[in-house]
């Protein structure tokens, strides 16, 4: 998800996370993961 965010490919965590989704079902974003993100992409 944060290659997403950093190519511009995703304007929010909340689209990275439904486009990794949509790639991949198995995907599980875990609260640690995205409280990170937002440390990391405060914009986004």
């Amino acid at each position: 998800m944060g290659v997403l965010l950093a190519l511009g490919e995703a304007g929010s965590i909340e689209e990275a996370e439904k486009k990794a989704k949509a790639t991949r079902s198995k995907v599980n974003i875990k609260p640690e993961m995205k409280a990170s993100l937002q440390r990391l992409f405060p914009n986004a």
